[in-house]
């Protein structure tokens, strides 16, 4: 006797044909076994079914559906993220929808590009569908926008700063100060090493560069020297937007516009400027600053100081005077050798539990649209159909009437149908208490009724389809010959004692674990013969397994667990 009783393994045709054959024969293994027909062991198999895996299927299919909810949810979101860069690129729908065409080409490697900074990054691919939209806006093209993408993400997440602020700052920075795509990758690391390595942060460090902006190109040491000068302002309370605007008051005033400035520098013998007119580092500059004004009193010093620099900018002018030669020498030597700095500092703020659920959602999001892809061609048919549709009711009616009306929406629905069925082609319609849609829908004086709507797709094999009835419902539903000889009328008869005996003892192995308790033979054996006396409104097994569920319950909740076990005396009790 096998260990399971009651197993059935049916195989669905992609056409009519033979499904009678393919049940019986998958059905005959088992019943063999059990020395009975298929029809019995059928009545057995969907009984065990409907007790014990409904719940299963139930939570399977109501997951499946959820995911495919979110899933077609966050790929429009993408899809119209994705859409806002091409249109903001300038392509146009002719140029996107055709195939081959160099824009498709285009706008498919962004869409990839997206989806893989979203699948490695602290962001979604939405998010990174942004991020090109903003470069789009300052005017960058394609190839680019997705160079310039990781660099914008890295700031971002280095800096805890949103993607639309490090792309201003990125793009504007790369345009004040001229550099190139590499240039611009090196500010990025030495923006978050100064970070790092001086009291300031990102976010304050990219407000000081936006507000510098041009006048920053005059450094000799470029983004190095920028990204020290601000970071040792900072050291001293002078952060942001502050830091920048005094800092480029700074190097304009180092090229003095009034002879009362000029007389100061000469004075002093220092000049800002070497012999070929460039920008001497300002390390330097201060340090000579410094020793001119050694033997000098402090009010001596702020009276020089005052008519060569701004009043405004004289607490940042001594706090470059006030730095030592060290911690000019300490803070560039590190902010000169920060290759990878953002990545780095990105990787470690990822690098705990935060930071892997992070990862874990952007790598969800990814599988999302994945699913949304090939989800969205066929969905946007559906709701394009179901647009044109309701066009044709609205004529069909203003013709017709309600009867044009009716006949109009069941070939719409016909249509649906079919349309479901060729996107989805292993799809199977399952309809229990069939018998209910002969004549479901008809108006009065119309003959389109649901079975009406469905002959066309049944009869060219688009839509295959299994349906439930009692025999006495079934002659109702056999009116319609029409409809009913497109169906193999398989009866499901109620098992005997015997086979619902063997059943039972392949499904207590399973209620045993479930309610811990152990069921004695003769106890399985009065569940079958008690519950097909007594029990006369449900048939077999189904209402001998409720006698065992319901036994077993009682002595799970009276006996201890090394007492439970189930005799004929609880099934006794429970029927």
């Amino acid at each position: 006797m096998p260990e399971t009783i009651g197993t059935a393994y049916i195989q669905i045709e992609p056409t009519t044909k033979g499904i009678s054959g393919k049940i019986s024969s998958a059905l005959e293994g088992e019943a063999s076994k059990a020395g009975k027909s298929a029809g019995s062991a059928l009545s057995g198999a969907l009984g065990t079914a409907a007790k014990v895996g409904v719940g299963a299927i139930v939570g399977a299919t109501g997951a499946v559906a959820a995911f495919g909810k979110a899933s077609v949810e966050t790929g429009a979101q993408f899809d119209s993220a994705m859409s806002q860069v091409a249109a903001t690129m300038g392509f146009s729908t002719t140029e996107l929808n055709t195939a081959g065409s160099e824009a498709s080409k285009t706008f498919e490697q962004l869409s990839n590009f997206a989806q893989e900074m979203g699948s490695t990054t602290a962001f979604s691919a939405t998010e990174a569908a942004d991020a090109l939209n903003y470069m789009a806006l300052a005017g960058y093209d394609a190839d680019t926008s997705m160079e310039m993408l990781p660099n914008v993400l890295n700031l971002a997440a280095a800096g805890g700063i949103d993607l639309a602020s490090a792309s201003d700052m990125i793009t504007d920075a790369q345009s004040a100060l001229g550099l190139s795509l590499e240039q611009t990758t090196t500010m990025v690391d030495q923006m978050a090493s100064a970070s790092s390595k001086s009291n300031t942060s990102v976010a304050q460090l990219g407000e000081a560069f936006l507000t510098i902006g041009a006048n920053a190109k005059s450094l000799s040491g470029g983004t190095t020297e920028l990204s020290t000068a601000l970071g040792l302002l900072a050291d001293n309370g002078i952060k942001g937007a502050e830091g920048g605007t005094h800092l480029r008051n700074i190097l304009l005033a180092m090229n003095p516009t009034t002879d009362k400035a000029a007389n100061a520098w000469e004075a002093l013998g220092v000049s800002a400027y070497d012999a070929d007119g460039k920008l001497r580092p300002l390390q330097d500059t201060f340090a000579d600053l410094g020793n001119a004004m050694e033997d000098m009193t402090e009010q001596e010093k702020t009276e020089k100081l005052t008519s060569m620099f701004n009043k405004t900018d004289l607490a940042s002018v001594n706090a470059l005077l006030a730095t030592s030669s060290e911690r000019w020498t300490e803070l560039s030597g590190a902010i000169d050798h920060s290759k990878d700095a953002a990545q780095n500092m990105a990787d470690v703020q990822l690098d705990n539990l935060a930071g892997d659920i992070t990862l874990f959602q952007s790598a969800l999001e990814g599988a999302k649209i994945a699913v949304s892809d090939q989800l969205t061609p066929s969905l946007r048919e559906f709701v394009q159909f179901g647009s044109e549709g309701l066009s044709q009711l609205t004529e069909s009616f203003k013709e017709g009437g309600l009867d044009g009306l009716m006949e109009t929406l069941g070939t719409l629905l016909s249509d649906g149908l079919a349309m479901i069925v060729e996107k989805i082609p292993d799809v199977i319609l399952f309809i229990d208490e069939i018998h209910n849609i002969i004549g479901a829908g008809a108006t009065t004086g119309s003959s389109i009724d649901a079975a009406n709507i469905l002959k066309p797709a049944l009869g060219s094999g688009k839509i295959r389809c299994i349906g439930t009835t009692t025999f006495e419902e079934y002659k109702s539903f056999d009116k319609d010959r029409a409809f009913s000889r497109r169906f193999q009328k398989i009866d499901l008869n109620e098992p005997d004692l015997n086979e619902t005996r063997k059943i039972l003892t392949g499904l207590a192995p399973v209620y045993e674990k479930f309610h811990g308790v152990q069921f004695t033979k003769s106890a399985i054996k009065a569940a079958a013969e008690l519950s097909a006396k007594y029990i006369k409104e449900q048939f077999l097994p189904d209402k001998a397994i409720d006698v065992l569920d319901e036994a077993a319950t009682r002595i799970k909740l009276k006996m201890p667990a090394e007492k439970r076990i189930v005799k004929r005396i609880h099934i006794e009790r429970a029927v």
